[in-house]
């Protein structure tokens, strides 16, 4: 059979993690999302009425712990911005000057690296292209003086999770290569006096490119249609892909996920809380032993109002409010604080120390070199970002490309009264420094970012000299000594003094 299928075809893995992705992505949108998310998020109930469901989903809120999570985890490795080595000669080097707007947009490359260190993070994986400016028909050869002189030179592309559509590679020496990498791309441009969206799929495979777009025909189904193709000077597809936890290619599952569904919860919870809240502040009036044409008056329908009364023949009717007790607002709201209390301790576990086995737990208890979750994440991404700066490299044939260096010098604030007790024992006993001990403050998180150990030094001297200075001045004893350094000899106390 003919294969049908277009260049918008997705892979296994894509669709394995579509589902993942969009969670996340409704969690990120934040309350707007998720309400447009509609029932995917909040179901409705069993016979509810469809009014019923759209106003509990108008009173919907979220606390959005999974981006609160999310921003705190990623702040970690970016308290000091990303750097290249101090190894390269920084007149000679031009990634220095790169790094200031690597990719062509104003972006330096912390700030880009954030970026991309976010997106995976949020999604489990994400992608760079290493792309470089197109030569167009008819240009003459160039060299790479004339790119210089020209100012071209190899640039980053954020590629979203999801816009990878399809990846395919094989093992070429033990290592896996790419072969094939489909992208889903979207742009908005102007169509007369309106707009419209054009899709496109961009094709890589080593040393070429093609770019596919939808094309819409009057009565017919829209189609792909291949509208460029050029080759580039690489032999290999210049796309890198930053796993937190890789399972297969293109596939690793997000960090947070757990969180997120939990998240999803609390959503679904608050929104049947807010709805038993509204109906709780309004009490519902009932009858008994009351005939209701005769209480309605016209057509059954009774009258409520401040100018009203109710009145019946019967001698057994009566009127009385029915009030919620409210017994189903506390469930709600334990329920509710439990979830909360849970997702709060959640990006603790990130940055917990996790030793690998028992030589490394005593290596860690000595020297604490074990890894938390974060920090593993955090060097792996370290290399994607050395790929990514070589690829840069390759495009311009100037050999090794630079290495970076990024913050892992961080973990749990843990109470850690044991270690810390030690800690503080040492430094009494002056078997540790001063620099030592606070250096141990600093990796706790106990001591602010911008602290300068040298400029609280000094400040610790000048609180000391003035409080001698006031001690001095403010002593009664008239034959106390000005000096302290010049204190007498205490006299012996004589037998049976007190």
């Amino acid at each position: 059979m003919a294969d049908d299928k277009g260049p918008d075809n997705r892979s296994a893995a894509y669709n394995r993690m579509a589902p993942r992705w969009d969670l996340i992505n409704n969690l990120l949108g934040g309350t707007e999302a998720m309400r447009l998310a509609g029932e995917a998020r909040l179901p409705r109930h069993q016979e509810e009425s469809d009014n019923s469901w759209r106003r509990r989903l108008e009173l919907a809120t979220l606390l959005n712990m999974t981006e609160i999570t999310l921003d705190m985890l990623v702040g970690k490795p970016f308290t000091d911005p990303v750097r290249l080595d101090e190894e390269s000669d920084k007149d000679s080097s031009p990634f220095h000057e790169w790094a200031e707007d690597i990719d062509l947009q104003g972006n330096n490359l912390d700030v880009f690296a954030r970026r991309w260190f976010r997106d995976g993070m949020a999604k489990g994986l994400s992608h760079v292209l290493v792309d470089m400016p197109r030569l167009q028909p008819g240009d003459t050869p160039r060299t790479l003086a004339d790119d210089k002189a020209d100012g071209l030179r190899p640039y980053f592309v954020h590629i979203p999770a999801e816009s990878v559509i399809f990846m395919s590679g094989t093992m070429v020496g033990g290592r896996e290569v790419l072969d094939h990498v489909r992208i889903a791309e979207a742009e908005l441009v102007r169509d007369g006096w309106g707009e419209k969206l054009v899709q496109r799929i961009r094709v890589l495979e080593p040393g070429k490119v093609e770019l596919w777009e939808e094309v819409k025909v009057k009565n017919r189904k829209a189609q792909w249609q291949k509208v460029d193709e050029w080759t580039t000077d690489l032999d290999y597809i210049p796309l890198v892909t930053f796993y937190t936890d890789r399972e297969s290619l293109g596939v690793a599952k997000p960090p947070l996920l757990d969180l997120a569904y939990m998240n999803v919860r609390h959503w679904q919870l608050e929104a049947d809380l807010n709805n038993i809240v509204s109906v709780a502040c309004f009490p519902m009036l009932a009858m008994s032993g009351v005939d209701t044409n005769e209480a309605g008056g016209d057509g059954g329908l009774m009258r409520l109002g401040p100018n009203q009364i109710l009145a019946t023949r019967s001698e057994n009717g009566k009127f009385y409010y029915v009030e919620h007790t409210g017994a189903a607002i506390k469930t709600g709201m334990e329920q509710l604080k439990h979830l909360e209390e849970v997702m709060s301790a959640y990006g603790a576990q990130f940055l917990r120390n996790k030793p690998g086995d028992l030589k490394a737990t005593v290596r860690a208890l000595d020297t604490a070199e074990a890894l938390s979750q974060l920090q593993a994440i955090t060097l792996s991404f370290k290399d994607a970002l050395e790929m990514a700066l070589q690829i840069a490299t390759d495009w311009m044939s100037l050999g090794d490309g630079p290495s970076v260096e990024m913050n892992v010098d961080f973990g749990l604030n843990d109470p850690d009264e044991a270690g810390w007790a030690a800690i503080e024992s040492a430094r009494k006993r002056r078997e540790i420094s001063r620099q030592a001990y606070i250096n141990e403050m600093k990796r706790r998180g106990w001591l602010a970012d911008d602290y300068d150990a040298e400029e609280d030094l000094e400040q610790i001297a000048e609180e000391a000299e003035s409080l001698i200075t006031g001690a001095a001045t403010t002593d009664l004893d008239p034959g106390q000594p000005d000096d302290p350094e010049q204190d007498p000899e205490p006299k012996p106390r004589e037998p049976g003094a007190e």
